[in-house]
């Protein structure tokens, strides 16, 4: 055994030195000279979005991420976009409106709501047993239910901590065709606490919650997104993120560390599809969040299903406020917020609804937040400030 651990510490050793190298010839610096914009505004909305676009410059010289792109819907109408910056720095490649950025973990959100169109069609009971649908994942000393899979209340690991961690879950390489074969990163794990009395955020987690929705609908998961989700909306402009066939419109993906530009390790998402594997563009997901608002996709019932938060066996609240691919909460002005943000290799979501006000915003950046000064859940509630309408006594 010690044989063994001595040659896999030299193997890892030798991984990461590699991939130091690699990431030291990636360095890469922003083009000198303005960056460049493109914009669509809502005539209407002009003045709004004159403002609101002058603070976004204000934002991206601050931080200087790559990129930055935005949208805001407003009553189910998208009344401004822009992308400031680039999708590549080397090539000077301006950031458009079409460019897709990765969403991270954004992408539960539209795996929960995938669960609610299963919901409304019968197929899928949010209660069952996660065994009852996927008998031949490795029954546990708990057993766990649908909805504390999608609350992050079954006890699933996240990610694991460390060089192993990071060389081989955040940056995984291997390809793998179906959701039942991903979960061979958790199904011999052990749950961290018996389900329903603890919370622990878990992108494979999700993975699991996604084996579930495939064994209700009878189909492939990306297949159930296409049918569900992105076909309806006609989200053009969110697909997988593949390693192994090109997609268009694709931007480059950086880690910032000071002033320091490096181009992110290349991965394989499909492990975790469901919990952070999409691409997608900031005026496909305003559009994903009006349809929330105006039950085109899912009845309401369903709806305030996954945006009410779960309690944990104790009666209290869990930390997050989740509830099944969302989290509530409260803007600093009081307003309602369901939201939930993304942090992925190379990528920033922040992905913010405000049922009351009919307001959905969201912003992307090509940025790994390893120690950028951008925040990018702050710039959303900035952004979104320049549209929601002004408050009554």
């Amino acid at each position: 055994m010690k044989k063994f651990l001595k040659i896999a510490g030299v193997v890892l050793a030798v991984i990461v030195l590699g991939l130091a190298i690699a990431l030291l010839s990636a360095l890469e610096e922003h083009p000198e000279g303005a960056p460049p914009s493109d914009s669509v505004a809502n005539p209407a909305f002009q003045a709004q979005a004159d403002a609101a676009s002058a603070r976004l410059a204000e934002i991206y010289r601050e931080s200087m991420p790559p990129s930055l792109s935005v949208a805001v819907a407003v009553n189910g109408e998208l009344v401004w976009t822009e992308a400031i910056g680039y999708a590549f720095l080397d090539d000077a490649v301006p950031a458009k409106l079409d460019s897709k950025y990765r969403i991270g973990s954004v992408s539960k959100s539209l795996t929960a709501v995938a669960a609610g169109v299963l919901m409304d069609s019968g197929k899928l009971d949010i209660e069952a047993d996660f065994h009852s649908l996927v008998p031949s994942f490795p029954t546990k000393k708990y057993p766990f239910t649908m909805r504390q899979l999608g609350g992050h209340l079954a006890g699933i690991r996240h990610y694991r901590s460390g060089p192993r961690g990071f060389l081989f879950e955040t940056y995984n390489q291997t390809q793998y065709d179906t959701v039942l074969d991903s979960l061979e990163f958790v199904e011999d794990d052990p749950l961290a606490f018996e389900p329903g009395t603890d919370f622990q955020y878990s992108s494979f987690g999700y993975n699991v919650f996604s084996a579930g929705l495939v064994a209700a609908s009878g189909e492939p998961f990306l297949a159930l997104m296409q049918h569900s989700i992105f076909d309806p909306l006609a989200m053009t402009n969110t697909s997988p993120d593949y390693q192994d066939r090109p997609v268009e419109n694709v931007v480059g993906f950086y880690i910032q560390s000071d002033d320091v530009l490096i181009r992110s390790p290349g991965l394989n998402n499909s492990y975790k599809w469901a919990g952070g594997g999409f691409l997608s563009t900031p005026s496909d997901l305003v559009k994903f969040g009006s349809a929330l608002l105006d039950d085109s996709l899912i009845s309401r019932a369903t709806r305030d299903l996954l945006w009410t938060p779960q309690l944990l066996a104790n009666g209290e609240m869990n930390p997050q406020f989740y509830g099944v691919g969302f989290r509530i909460g409260r803007r600093e002005d009081g307003r309602l917020t369901v939201s939930h943000g993304g942090s992925s290799a190379g990528g920033i979501t922040s992905f913010v609804i405000f049922p009351e006000a009919n307001v959905v915003v969201a912003v992307t950046s090509n940025i790994a937040i390893l120690s950028s000064t951008l925040r990018i859940g702050q710039v959303a509630m900035e952004m979104a400030g320049y549209f929601l309408p002004a408050q009554t006594e």
